[in-house]
């Protein structure tokens, strides 16, 4: 056994019934009678984003604003690394894009579908 999870583990881990007495089997994956426990959707942070000529910068933050405190600051410790002017970002910050991130949705090319 490698110790992985298949989708049929996973789905009998995160069942609903499993703290329930009456466990009749149905045909879901987790073989239980119950649907599988899925969280309703909830932004739970925001990325912001710079994708420059050489590198991809992300952040992360609890929303816009600190996202992209987070990634300016992020960049002054690139530039300092690499020996560039203090202010060497200032043209790409019309650049930096924040989106909220959302657990539980799925996303397709960055935007939920």
């Amino acid at each position: 056994m490698t110790g992985r999870k298949t989708a049929q583990d996973y789905a009998r881990d995160n069942c609903e019934c499993l703290t329930l007495e009456s466990r009749e089997t149905c045909e879901r994956p987790c073989g239980n009678s119950r649907k599988p426990r899925i969280s309703e959707p909830t932004t739970a942070l925001h990325v912001a984003t710079l994708e420059t000529r050489s590198f991809s910068f992300e952040a992360y933050g609890d929303d816009h604003d600190s996202a992209w405190g987070a990634l300016v600051q992020g960049l002054s410790r690139h530039g300092q690394s690499r020996g560039l002017p203090g202010n060497w970002f200032a043209d790409c910050l019309g650049d930096i894009h924040v989106r909220p991130v959302t657990l539980g949705a799925v996303y397709r090319d960055r935007e939920p579908i």
